[in-house]
C-alpha cells in the first residue's frame, strides 16, 4: 500500500482490491486488501475511510480522512429534530421544503407513526453539517449545506456518519432524496458501503412563487374537493402515480383520496359541472406550503385547466398568509417547466431522486 498525502487533509491509500478476500501482489512492494480489511486496518490509527474510488482494473483507491468529533444524533420526537435543525433548514426554506414539510407534519400528529421515522443531524465545529428523515418504507431526504462549497470535505463526512449510523441501527434504503449534488454524494456512498447499486429515479427542479400571475381566457373555477369527489380523486391519484413512477394501486389510490377529502388538501378546478383538473397543497412549513399531485386527465388537456388550478390553488395559499408556494417539476418535461413560470414560478434548485437496488454497479445511469 502506498500513502500519499494531499494537503486537503485526506490521505490517499492505492493498491487495494475490490475482490472480497483481498490479495498480495508479489513484487514486493505492497499488498492488496479488500474494503473491509482497509476499514479494520485504519480502525484506531487516528483515520477512516471516506470513499473508495474504483478503476478499471478491479482495484480500488481508498481516500482516508482524519477522524472527527462528528456523530449522528437520533431524534425520538420531530419536534426535538426540529429544535436543532430547523433554525438551519428555514435559511434555504423553500429548498428543504420536503424535509420541513414531513418533520412538521409529524410534529403535530397524535398517533406515533408505524414503523417509526428516522430522524438524525450530524454537527460539526461549524454547526450543522447534515441532517436526515426518513419515513418508511421510503427512502432518506437529506441535507448538507456545505456539498458544492469549499467546506465540501466536513458535509461528504457528515453524509458518510449518517449512513453509518443507518447502517448500524439496520436500516435499508429503497431510495433517497435531496438538492442534486447531495443526493448524488450520499447515493454514491451507500453503493459503496453496501455494494448495491443506484439509479437516478427522476431529475427534478424546486419552483418557489410569491406573486401570480393568472393565466387568461380559461374557463372555470376552484373549489376544494367532496365527499362525492372520493371515486375520481381515486381514479386520478393512480393515474398520476404511474406518471411519477410511485405507482399506487387502486386500494392506496383510494386511501389517499379519503386522507385529502377529510384534510381539504386537494382542490378541483371545474368547467361548467366537469371536474377536469386537480391540485394539492400540503406539507406546510413556517412560511410556505408545497403545492402538488397537479392532474388533469388525457380528454381535458391542452385547455389551460392545470396552469389555471395550480394558480388558483397559489393564490389561496398566498391570500392565507403564506408568504410563498414551492413545487417540484420534473425536468425531462419541459411544458410542466414551462408552465409553472408563466404563472410566477422560479426555479430555485435541482432535486435528485435516486433509487437503490441489489447490483453491485453503482454508476449513476
Amino acid at each position: 500500500m502506498k500513502p500519499v498525502p494531499s494537503g486537503t487533509g485526506f490521505l490517499f491509500i492505492y493498491a487495494a482490491t475490490c475482490s472480497e478476500k483481498g490479495h498480495e501482489i508479489r513484487d514486493g512492494t505492497r499488498a492488496l486488501v479488500s474494503k473491509d480489511e482497509m476499514r479494520q486496518i485504519v480502525t484506531g490509527t487516528g483515520w477512516r475511510v471516506a470513499r473508495f474510488f474504483v478503476s478499471k482494473i478491479s482495484v480500488y483507491i481508498a481516500m482516508l480522512e482524519k477522524e472527527t468529533d462528528m456523530n449522528a444524533t437520533t431524534y425520538a420526537t420531530a419536534a426535538a429534530f426540529l429544535d436543532a435543525a430547523g433554525e438551519w433548514l428555514e435559511r434555504e426554506e423553500p429548498v428543504n421544503n420536503l424535509i420541513l414539510g414531513l418533520a412538521g407534519r409529524l410534529a403535530t400528529t397524535d398517533k406515533p407513526p408505524d414503523p417509526p421515522v428516522v430522524m438524525m443531524t450530524v454537527s460539526g465545529p461549524a454547526g450543522l453539517e447534515a441532517a436526515t428523515i426518513m419515513t418508511p418504507p421510503h427512502g432518506v431526504v437529506l441535507y448538507a449545506p456545505a456539498i458544492g462549497t469549499d467546506r465540501e470535505d466536513q458535509a461528504t463526512a457528515a453524509l458518510e456518519v449518517i449512513a453509518e449510523a443507518l447502517q448500524a441501527g439496520g436500516h435499508t434504503l429503497p431510495e433517497c432524496h435531496g438538492p442534486s449534488a447531495t443526493a448524488l454524494a450520499f447515493a454514491k456512498i451507500w453503493a459503496e458501503r453496501t455494494g448495491k447499486g443506484f439509479a437516478l429515479k427522476m431529475a427534478q427542479r424546486i419552483y418557489e412563487l410569491r406573486e401570480v400571475t393568472f393565466p387568461r381566457g380559461v374557463p372555470g373555477q376552484l373549489r376544494v374537493s367532496r365527499a362525492d369527489d372520493l371515486e375520481l380523486l381515486a381514479e386520478w391519484i393512480e393515474a398520476f402515480s404511474q406518471v411519477t413512477l410511485e405507482r399506487l394501486d387502486a386500494q392506496a389510490a383510494m386511501k389517499a383520496a379519503q386522507h385529502a377529502v377529510a384534510y381539504g388538501s386537494f382542490a378541483i378546478w371545474e368547467d361548467g359541472a366537469r371536474a377536469v383538473s386537480m391540485a394539492a397543497a400540503r406539507r406546510p412549513t413556517r412560511r410556505g406550503i408545497s403545492i402538488g399531485s397537479v392532474y388533469t386527465p388525457p380528454e381535458h388537456r391542452g385547455h389551460g385547466y392545470a396552469s389555471a388550478c395550480v394558480a388558483a390553488l397559489s393564490q389561496r395559499q398566498l391570500d392565507a398568509g403564506r408568504e410563498f408556494c414551492c413545487l417540484y417539476t420534473d425536468l425531462a418535461n419541459p411544458t410542466s417547466n414551462s408552465i409553472y413560470q408563466k404563472i410566477g414560478y422560479v426555479p430555485v434548485a435541482d432535486s435528485g431522486h435516486y433509487v437503490f437496488d441489489g447490483k453491485s454497479e453503482h454508476n449513476e445511469r
